[in-house]
């Protein structure tokens, strides 16, 4: 039975191969190529440090964390993933946000993730859900449960379209906890793409903490400075 699950993987090596999460080049490996990996030195995040809340709003959100900065060849990925029909580069990308809340020692356990809802639109027009395979992948590499534990209440206009005041009242009331989800004392993890003014997790946040929740953190791929 070993063996055979053995040939399978290196077939399916063979016939799909692993690429380049950032530039697609055909890898031996796991990870960015050399070149990529030289070139995402300066969206890097200094490794284990939160996000530094200040000045976002967060008054509801623990901490946050994510790998890298919004930019360069971070940012191309998740675009890619968002916007060019490349849903599998939630694996990869995952496993880098992964990495980074290991690094992370100050965190406490966590008892499962829950994924921001998509905006409906989108996730129709892409045919997949970002942030549900963002949050399945990073379970797998935690071996933590995912719950869809949040609804949208509304439907609202995305946030990249907004300024910072416009994004708060945007979605204000647009989340609500789902009853059948047990989360009274549950430590949380929310899971999404990018994290820019901190309006979306806050809000999230403040509903599962109304739920019952005792701690509310973020994982993000990558955050705004």
């Amino acid at each position: 039975m070993m063996r055979a699950a053995r040939v399978l993987a290196l077939c399916q090596e063979v016939l799909f191969p692993r690429r380049c999460p950032f530039c697609d080049e055909v890898l031996g490996f796991s990870g960015p190529c050399a070149a990529c990996a030289e070139g995402l030195r300066p969206t890097q995040r200094v490794p284990g440090a939160p996000v530094p809340l200040l000045g976002r709003e967060a008054r509801y959100v623990d901490c946050v964390y994510a790998p890298y900065f919004y930019e360069g060849i971070a940012r191309n990925a998740i675009l890619r993933m968002k916007f060019y029909d490349r849903p599998e580069l939630a694996e990869p990308l995952a496993a880098d946000v992964a990495e980074a809340l290991r690094a992370a020692d100050a965190l406490p356990p966590f008892d499962l993730l829950v994924p921001v809802p998509a905006v409906e639109a989108e996730r129709r027009g892409r045919g997949y859900d970002v942030p549900k395979r963002l949050a399945h992948a990073l379970g797998g590499a935690l071996e933590l449960p995912v719950a869809r534990a949040l609804r949208k209440t509304r439907e609202t206009p995305r946030q990249a379209q907004l300024s910072g005041k416009a994004r708060r009242s945007n979605l204000r009331g647009a989340f609500a906890a789902r009853p059948e989800v047990p989360l009274s004392g549950k430590r949380v993890l929310l899971v999404d793409d990018v994290y820019t003014t901190g309006a979306t997790l806050d809000e999230c946040a403040k509903e599962l903490k109304a739920a019952g929740a005792v701690l509310c953190a973020g994982a993000c791929v990558a955050a705004v400075r």
